[in-house]
């Protein structure tokens, strides 16, 4: 039969007509004038097509109530009725049923979607400014109005909302079928006892759901939120903590949708940057952060080796350098670990040089010891350096007449110059000034007190 150029559908599109009259009735009737045309007047209109995500969606024909029905089908007035709806059901580009049968046919498919001729004032679709212009134009086809929607509820789709559940789109279904009306039909599923099933279809919560459908009208409002949220976020990153903007991005955006609350986010930002931090990373935000640029924090790193530099000497310190992350995650994850590390410190420390009270600091050991080696060499020692077993045993001596004869001994080996003078000096006073001075004595290289 063919459809006229006006209708322009789509491949694949099916005509539904609902009438009550069955069709082998009407053709006893269709020699009477104006008969035919009194049938088609009567008819309800569908045209029914496949989504991409295998939705069907039943449209019916023009934007606005009353549109001529002639635009969908090539039938002129008079001709035979039953022989032309006969002609399309044949073809399978005609479905003919009355309404009772429609409905059996709606509600019983999982996938059917009635669309209200109001559907974009509706929560459902929206339209751009520019698709709105189409719409109210009056040349608009139904072909136009297809592919409109059809890009619409594609555009929803992506947007995971509501009608991605099959529990919300069969109780919508008996809404509206109810109400023949988007908002009622809504209304119907929010309070049907089926709707936790809806929550269930979707993984989300009814706030969620409810922001959802908020922001979806209020675009502007969900940027500014947004924004707000990730700056919150962003004055939440500990001392030398860094995360990159899209995870930032991404968490806001679960607390701006209602998935978290700010509390959980902000303990989830607190792990992602705190690896010694107690508690479990949250699996979404685990997956999304893979080949994300995340930098840990450095908060507590200074006190830990702070209280390393206070208690322990610097040849005993490299192996607490080496774990001082730890030590600091330890501290940031419970504060009084700060005692137990001193504590921890102390004992070491006593350990190695139990000739000290247990509560002297390794500062007052050492400014001793520098002291004690600088009155006898006039000289500064590095603890890390040359002398740094000097140091060391000075430090173990913590007896300053001993101290002194090992660096007198010492001093005389190393020829360091303050021992080798003032030795000289000594042993000129002791022979009244009578003494001469080897060249054995002086030489650089040699030692000459065993």
């Amino acid at each position: 039969m063919g459809l006229p150029e006006q209708s322009k559908l789509p491949p694949g599109a099916v005509i539904i007509i609902i009438g009550e009259t069955p069709l082998e009735e009407m053709g006893l009737n269709t020699g009477i004038v104006g008969a035919n045309e009194a049938y088609v007047k009567s008819f309800q209109i569908r045209i029914m097509i496949e989504t991409e995500n295998g939705d069907m969606l039943a449209f019916t024909p023009g934007y606005s109530p009353g549109q001529d029905f002639y635009n969908v089908f090539d039938y002129k007035p008079l001709e035979n009725i039953t022989d032309y709806i006969q002609e399309g059901i044949d073809a399978n580009e005609i479905i003919y049923v009355n309404q009772d049968e429609y409905d059996s046919m709606y509600l019983q498919s999982p996938n059917w979607i009635d669309v209200p001729l109001n559907f974009f004032d509706t929560e459902i679709g929206s339209l751009t400014e520019e698709e709105f212009a189409m719409m109210e134009a009056t040349d608009i086809t139904i072909a136009d109005q297809i592919e409109i929607a059809m890009d619409s509820f594609n555009t929803m789709y992506a947007g995971k909302t509501k009608f991605t559940s099959p529990t919300y789109k069969r109780l919508w279904q008996e809404g509206f079928l109810k109400y023949q009306d988007p908002v009622l039909a809504n209304d119907y599923v929010l309070a049907h006892k089926d709707y936790g099933n809806v929550l269930n279809d979707l993984g989300k919560t009814e706030n969620e759901i409810t922001q959802t459908d908020f922001y979806k009208t209020n675009t502007e409002q969900y940027s500014l939120d947004l924004a707000k949220e990730k700056q919150y976020l962003y004055d939440l990153l500990p001392t030398g903590a860094d995360v990159d903007d899209d995870v930032m991005e991404w968490m806001a955006d679960k607390v701006v949708m209602g998935t978290w609350d700010q509390t959980y986010a902000q303990g989830q930002l607190w792990l992602l940057v705190d690896e010694y931090r107690d508690g479990e990373r949250d699996p979404m935000l685990q997956s999304y952060i893979s080949n994300k640029d995340i930098t840990q924090t450095t908060d507590g790193i200074n006190q830990m080796t702070a209280l390393v530099d206070e208690w322990i000497p610097p040849s005993a310190r490299q192996s607490y350098y080496d774990e001082i992350e730890k030590h600091a995650g330890l501290y940031r994850n419970d504060k009084s670990y700060q005692e137990e590390f001193e504590r921890d410190l102390k004992e070491v420390k006593y350990n190695l040089y139990p000739m000290y009270d247990k509560d002297t600091k390794w500062d007052v050991i050492d400014r001793i010891t520098k002291n004690t080696i600088n009155n006898k060499w006039n000289m500064e020692i590095d603890p890390g350096g040359k002398y740094g077993y000097v140091y060391n045993k000075v430090a173990a001596l913590n007896d300053v007449n001993k101290a002194n004869q090992y660096l007198v001994s010492e001093g005389l080996s190393n020829n360091v110059p303050g021992v080798v003078q003032d030795f000289a000096r000594d042993m000129m006073t002791a022979f009244g000034g009578n003494i001469v001075r080897s060249q054995n004595f002086i030489e650089q290289n040699r030692r000459t007190i065993e």
